[in-house]
């Protein structure tokens, strides 16, 4: 068996809680739900669901 370096753990996971993942993943889908003119994206979400909104995927400005 060949003896291994351990492996180097990423910074940016040290503090991460799933909690405070959680929060900063709802924050920012929030903030895409207000752009649409919806208080939360739950609301938006619902919305979807119910039929009062479509969603249109985005031009990318990629053929194909």
């Amino acid at each position: 068996m060949v003896d291994k370096q351990p492996r180097r753990h990423n910074r940016a996971w040290a503090d991460n809680t799933r909690a405070e993942r959680q929060a900063r993943r709802r924050a920012a889908l929030d903030e895409i739900a207000r752009t649409a003119g919806y208080e939360t994206w739950r609301k938006l979400e619902t919305a979807v669901m119910n039929g009062r909104v479509r969603v249109v995927p985005a031009d990318t400005g990629k053929d194909g």
